[in-house]
């Protein structure tokens, strides 16, 4: 079909391919360590998302209440922006009044008053944390990660199969010589 030379040279394009990726003007395209990273950066972003969104959800076996927000904690980011955190008072189960400062920041102002879902453990209800009616963003995080895991997996693949042909092809061009 093809001489020795020409599948020499197409397996020895093939493994460079597999293994670097071949740039072309205007396309960088990832090799089989890059398709790799991308896989992992995908993966980062869906743990990241996966954790961000688990501090949202109630404590297992906790309580619920319902909290109002009191007060607001001002700060100031790197940028020197003003930055609000939720201050909330709840009940217990038990009757016990407590007050917590979210850890979470915004640049949004809380509206005093507003009410909110609280889940607390019954046995340290000071760490208590708003359960938010939506959680999007987490999720789109996680969607984003999972896009570009896929990414990277298909290229991966792709410079997998480019590579073990390229080998196939260098190697059947060496036993024909012999």
């Amino acid at each position: 079909m093809f001489g020795r030379g020409t599948r020499a040279a197409t397996g020895g394009a093939l493994i460079v391919e597999g293994l670097a990726g071949i740039d072309t003007p205007g396309r960088k395209r990832a090799g089989l360590l890059g398709s790799l990273a991308i896989l992992a950066i995908g993966l980062i972003f869906v743990a990241a998302g996966w954790f961000w969104h688990s501090q949202h959800v109630p404590f297992p076996g906790g309580g619920t209440a319902t909290g109002t927000i009191t007060g607001a904690e001002r700060s100031r980011n790197n940028d020197n922006r003003t930055m609000y955190a939720k201050v909330y008072t709840f009940t217990t189960a038990e009757g016990r009044e407590i007050t917590v400062t979210e850890p979470e920041t915004s640049s949004t102002r809380p509206e005093l008053g507003e009410k909110v879902t609280v889940s607390y453990r019954p046995n340290d209800p000071e760490a208590a944390r708003i359960v938010p009616d939506h959680d999007w963003l987490p999720f789109g995080i996680m969607a984003i990660g999972a896009l570009v895991a896929v990414i990277g997996l298909v290229t991966f693949l792709i410079r997998l199969t480019t590579l073990i042909t390229g080998i196939v092809l260098l190697t059947s061009s060496a036993r024909r010589r012999d």
